[in-house]
């Protein structure tokens, strides 16, 4: 019977662990922005928190379509791809910034072939599963006096850029780890679209559950959210919303976590990083069956506590609640069992193929085949750790 109960409190919890995964849906908005679709969702007093002024501005695409012009003179670039130039950025008013730093792309493929070659790599989405684009550029940039008000600019326009638009192409792609060292050292100065560089950068942090950078990040977003595209309003706010049910060391952290590692074997990472997250998530999900046990043991206390008095008072053996004549009278015997029949009490881990399969199968029905695998190293975990 108590082996039963283990075997209950197991199966609720994979079976409630089941449910939880279907809160990664909300992880699935990911893809909205690479498609560029999305309703506005309206998170509670959001404009009352970000009414203050905002620290940032929106690129002006006539300033972007200058620099980008002087840029490609300073170049010394053919006369005829000066004009392709001028002819790219004609019309550029009312341009998004995630637009802008499209013409940027653009522009620079005419310096060299192996600018060209990169930003045609990163716009054709032809890299092999598991295959990345590499970055070709290096530097560290400096900075100059700029003519016109004297104040010191970064001489590392393409480079500062090109590494913004790589980083969007990484992002895209589920390379959230990779995306996160090449956002790291850009700064808002030293980029012309920085709400580009605000939005894929929270995206990243959300990704990787770093809550509260991903807050501050989205937050200074959302200073000019009048001004965003709709897409980017929409994403930020529904990223926003979600941290808010985030709890860590919850169901629906394991879930993202499992989420995560998938996407990580799909890219074809199988190292050293992998298989630490695999242990977290199988140690958090240790955590909450003992935590869930514990819970379920009180209250079989309590119900049998409840069930005992309820018994003595229907048996008559209560002084003030005399035998009635028809009644057998019932008393209390030593209270031993055959211990035999109760089998092993720490062996609850241990279940039997039939108990084990199909808590498998419910819990892995509907879900990824990487989820199933964790959860049977989880129960051959317990198998060793009861032969030790």
């Amino acid at each position: 019977m108590r082996n039963q109960v283990k075997l209950s409190a197991k199966q609720r919890v994979l079976t409630e662990w089941g449910d939880h995964l279907a809160t990664i849906f909300r992880v699935a908005i990911f893809s909205l922005f690479v498609l560029g679709v999305g309703k506005p969702l309206s998170v509670a007093n959001a404009q009352d928190e970000l009414k203050e002024r905002a620290t940032w501005e929106i690129a002006s695409p006539k300033k972007v379509q200058t620099l980008a012009e002087n840029w490609a003179k300073e170049q010394k670039l053919e006369e005829l791809s000066l004009l392709k130039i001028e002819s790219l950025w004609a019309n550029s008013e009312g341009l998004t910034e995630s637009e802008l730093l499209d013409r940027l792309g653009q522009t620079f493929a005419f310096a060299d072939e192996k600018t060209k070659t990169f930003i045609s790599d990163c716009f054709g989405d032809k890299s092999p599963v598991g295959e990345k684009i590499e970055f070709p550029f290096g530097g560290q940039g400096k900075t100059v006096e700029n003519k016109d008000d004297g104040k010191p600019v970064n001489n590392t326009f393409k480079e500062d850029h090109l590494r913004l638009f790589y980083g969007r192409y990484l992002v895209q792609n589920r390379y959230y780890d990779e995306a996160e060292e090449v956002f790291k050292d850009l700064t808002l100065a030293r980029v012309e679209t920085p709400s580009v560089l605000l939005f894929y950068r929270g995206i990243v942090e959300h990704a990787l559950l770093q809550g509260e950078p991903c807050k501050a990040t989205l937050h200074k977003l959302l200073e000019n959210e009048d001004a965003l595209p709709k897409r980017y309003q929409t994403m930020s706010q529904l990223m926003l919303a979600d941290l808010k049910t985030f709890e860590p060391d919850s169901l629906d952290e394991i879930a993202r976590m499992m989420q995560d590692v998938e996407r990580r074997l799909d890219l074809g990472r199988a190292g050293t990083k992998v298989r630490q997250k695999e242990e977290d998530i199988l140690k958090k999900l240790d955590k909450k069956i003992k935590e869930l046990e514990e819970e379920q043991k009180k209250q079989q206390q309590q119900q049998g506590q409840q069930g005992g008095n309820q018994a003595q008072n229907r048996s008559g053996n209560n002084p003030n609640n005399p035998l009635e004549d028809s009644k057998r009278a019932s008393g209390k015997g030593a209270g031993n069992a055959d211990k035999s029949k109760q089998g092993d009490l720490n062996d609850w881990g241990n279940l039997p193929p039939k108990e084990r399969q199909e808590a498998l199968q419910q819990v892995g029905r509907g879900h990824p085949n990487h989820y199933r695998r964790a959860i049977e190293e989880y129960f051959r975990r317990l198998a060793r750790d009861k032969i030790k």
